[in-house]
């Protein structure tokens, strides 16, 4: 899910799992109004979406076969499709540097397509960045990579983008694509963050490594804090205000810590700061850079909680009710709205009869018409998808 801030709008991945053959598509979704406002048919794997903030646009990318995909640009002010084209390879990730205006989709390739040097490495069973122009999605290069690539980042400050495969994390030039350095350790790309010019990667010994963005060097390391980040749910954040990380502890970064546990640690070097107690494991993680908080869902059945966490003084500050099997988040900080994915849709004990009744008149029904009951702190409007989508107004809750 990716939500664009400064327009207000939400990008979420969905699949169509009513359907005999598996569709998929975007829900775009006024994080400020909360209202549906379009779907796009997409593909028949699960979408991936990047923000091109330098052109105003979005591109999404999803699988059409197992070596082949499809690539859209959509206008960032309204969603509509702008431009599709086809994608050299099955993509599973996608990131955008608008700054030398590409789009990198990477996935499994469809060999014979590629440059002859690509080709060959992709038959040898390699993975593929298919580089296209942000403008035309017209393909300009191909870069090899790890085999099975899963996760693709882009650090636009200094035009590298960064892949990572069961076999490590590939480093190339957003300009020209080229190869700048490959690392055989790590296996999974968290975030970057574009201030303190870091990248976070999970190694094969459970290890959170800090990558200079710039260098491609190892700058330090969170021992221990096993993430499994080939799941679709994150267990890290980045505050890119303070540059700290938000982050799953599995009981190694703090021995003393039970498994339902948080840390909060210095991005720029891994220096432990804060553990905080959620009473439950956490499942995904979103921060709220504007405001210092961090969002934590954790995965117990029958807690749908969402713990709120103050990243400054290591407190949980407090707890969202009635979100329920929620597994993404995701924050529009200038709209203070808080989206959540959920895998069910609320149930009738959710419903509220009397939601038409403006909140100002609400307020005040309940002294002279006591059937109506108060407003008290707002639940989050669902709107229809696969599955549900919650708006939390942080300002309300």
């Amino acid at each position: 899910m990716v939500v664009d801030a400064g327009r207000h709008l939400a990008y979420i991945p969905s699949i169509a799992a009513s359907d005999r053959r598996r569709r998929s598509r975007i829900t775009v979704v006024d994080t400020l109004r909360r209202v549906l406002v379009r779907r796009i048919a997409m593909g028949t794997g699960i979408p991936t979406v990047a923000l091109d903030r330098a052109h105003g646009r979005v591109v999404v990318a999803d699988e059409t076969g197992p070596d082949s995909g499809i690539v859209r640009l959509l206008d960032g002010s309204s969603g509509t499709v702008v431009r599709s084209a086809s994608a050299r390879v099955a993509p599973v990730g996608i990131a955008v540097d608008g700054r030398v205006g590409r789009v990198f989709v990477v996935g499994q390739g469809r060999c014979r397509t590629l440059p002859r040097a690509v080709a060959h490495a992709c038959r040898a069973g390699s993975g593929v960045v298919d580089i296209l122009d942000a403008h035309t999605l017209r393909p300009v290069g191909a870069a090899a990579v790890g085999g099975y690539p899963r996760h693709i980042v882009a650090d636009e400050p200094d035009d590298h983008v960064f892949v990572s495969s069961p076999s490590g994390v590939t480093m190339l030039d957003a300009r020209s694509g080229r190869v700048l350095r490959t690392f055989g350790t790590a296996i999974g790309i968290i975030a970057v963050d574009t201030v303190t010019r870091r990248v976070f990667i999970e190694d094969n010994t459970w290890t959170v490594r800090l990558l200079d963005a710039r260098s491609g060097r190892f700058v330090g390391a969170v021992p221990g804090t096993y993430l499994n980040v080939m799941g679709p749910a994150s267990a890290a954040a980045v505050d890119e205000h303070s540059g700290n990380l938000i982050i799953k502890d599995n009981g190694r970064l703090n021995p003393n810590a039970p498994m339902s546990t948080v840390s909060v640690v210095d991005g720029r070097n891994g220096h432990l700061l804060h553990t905080l107690a959620l009473g439950a494991p956490p499942a995904a993680i979103t921060v709220d850079a504007a405001s210092g908080q961090a969002f934590v869902v954790v995965a117990q059945e029958g807690d749908d909680g969402i713990r709120v966490v103050d990243m400054r003084s290591g407190h949980v500050v407090r707890t969202i009710q009635a979100v329920p099997a929620a597994f993404l988040l995701a924050v529009d900080d200038r709209a203070s709205r808080l989206l959540v994915t959920s895998a069910a849709a609320p149930g009738a004990d959710q419903a509220d009869p009397w939601a038409w009744i403006p909140a100002g008149l609400r307020s005040r029904l309940p002294s002279w018409l006591p059937f109506i009951p108060p407003l008290s702190k707002p639940a989050p409007s669902w709107l229809p998808s696969a599955g549900s989508v919650g708006v939390v107004d942080l300002a309300r809750s």
